[in-house]
């Protein structure tokens, strides 16, 4: 646990735990313990440590959860150019290539930069996710989201219909009812949102929760 790893001086498992409790604090809702927690793991990070790096990009979503976009895009663009100049082999790199393509995907506007961007992301999460099996449903969920920006909705419909198919398979309930709620904000699903409402209710995570009912 954090406290052995601090008594023994490992960093790298005190990096860890730190990020793990940063994002479980962003699940959460309480985003100043998130930015308390990631702070302290880019102080504690050796530079050439590049997957965790990655993975302390999380915090992108915490900004872009908090309004901050434009921090947000920063980071999630560092987070993508690490990614494309590495190979995924440390599955916590899903945290900071989950959290890019929430940003990308989020972003209002969606002209030639933002789509490229968004493209990129996503592929390299379907990347990751050939790789590591946990990352399925999530790069499912953002490559309907980015069939659906991009004007194919059947096809954006199929993948997070997959999506939830898949997570359920792996016992996943966050990754399960957050495309359920791509299908509900953008499909229209009522079903869909009361799935997704309920899910995020009963695992905690309030902000998601809220957005289910918007």
């Amino acid at each position: 646990n954090e406290a052995s790893c601090r008594r023994t001086n490992n960093r790298q498992g005190v990096v860890w735990n730190v990020c793990g409790r940063g994002v479980v604090a962003t699940y959460l809702g309480d985003f100043e313990t998130a930015m308390e927690c990631f702070d302290e793991c880019d102080q504690l990070l050796a530079h050439e440590d590049t997957s965790q790096r990655i993975a302390n990009g999380y915090v992108a979503l915490v900004h872009w959860m908090r309004g901050d976009n434009d921090r947000a895009v920063a980071l999630s663009d560092e987070v993508i150019a690490l990614a494309s100049a590495s190979k995924p082999t440390a599955y916590h790199i899903y945290l900071g290539l989950s959290a890019a393509c929430e940003v990308a995907l989020a972003q209002e506007r969606f002209e030639r930069k933002e789509r490229e961007r968004a493209e990129r992301v996503v592929k390299l999460t379907r990347a990751f996710a050939r790789i590591f099996r946990l990352g399925a449903p999530g790069a499912l969920t953002y490559q309907g989201t980015l069939h659906w920006r991009l004007g194919n909705q059947l096809r954006a419909r199929r993948a997070w219909r997959k999506a939830v198919a898949e997570a359920d398979s792996l016992s996943m309930p966050f990754e399960s009812a957050r495309a359920q709620l791509e299908l509900a904000i953008h499909a229209k699903d009522r079903g869909a949102a009361r799935i997704a409402q309920r899910a995020f209710d009963e695992l905690g995570t309030r902000w998601w929760a809220q957005r289910s009912l918007a």
